[in-house]
């Protein structure tokens, strides 16, 4: 099934898988690097992810498709899905070009740094398919969320953040803690939520970057 998501020319597409004697509905979700938006592709994939697309359900399970020759590209996006406390299957795609380049990865390994299941895939020869369905079919038994490691701000970011929700407390908006990190670091991401406009808030969150900064020299928010 292809349709466009609301209110965008971005295509919705989905369909329905049965494993075993189980209905299993997919969505597929435009490719990202990451759930900081700076396009409508990438306010999708953040909205479906986050609850705020209607007429998509919760989503349950992410399976999360990772180039396997290329690891690095992805790994951001896994820490910022796992903030949102999403259970997730890892899945490698093209281990064959990953080997092919010398690259070898231990999964048993992967699996506990990356606290969840990882499955090694080519989807193009059908291997790893077998083994993805079981993982999947294991989660809907005993469903876990992924215990990644994922990245410690500096306390002046709840500071601001409490800031930034009194502020925006007579605004009819569903915000989370995710929402509000990429405030601070975003400048797209206000255009994406039409407060672009609001001038008090590009003020307040330019205050807001100014302490962060001087309070900690390493971080830099753009």
């Amino acid at each position: 099934k292809v349709a466009n998501y609301p209110g965008v020319t971005v295509e919705r597409k989905e369909g329905e898988i049965k494993i075993g004697d189980q209905s299993i509905r997919l969505i597929d979700l435009p490719g990202t690097y990451s759930l900081s938006p700076h396009s409508l592709d990438e306010k999708v994939v953040h909205d479906v992810l986050t609850g705020k697309v209607a007429g998509v359900p919760k989503i349950d399970l992410v399976l999360m498709i990772l180039d396997a020759s290329h690891l690095e590209r992805h790994l951001f996006l896994a820490t910022q899905v796992a903030e949102q406390d999403l259970p997730m299957i890892f899945v490698l795609n093209q281990m064959d070009v990953a080997e092919s380049q010398g690259i070898q990865i231990n999964i048993e390994e992967a699996q506990k740094v990356l606290g969840a299941p990882v499955v090694p895939c080519v989807a193009n020869r059908q291997k790893g398919i077998a083994e993805l369905k079981q993982a999947i079919i294991q989660f809907k038994k005993n469903p876990l969320i992924c215990a990644m490691p994922v990245l410690q701000l500096p306390a002046e970011f709840n500071t601001a953040e409490k800031k930034l929700q009194t502020h925006l407390q007579s605004f009819n908006f569903k915000l989370n803690h995710f929402d509000f990190v990429q405030m601070l670091i975003n400048d797209d991401y206000l255009k994406l939520l039409g407060l672009d406009q609001d001038q008090n808030l590009y003020e307040l969150i330019g205050e807001q970057r100014k302490l962060i900064e001087l309070k900690n020299p390493h971080w830099i928010t753009l």
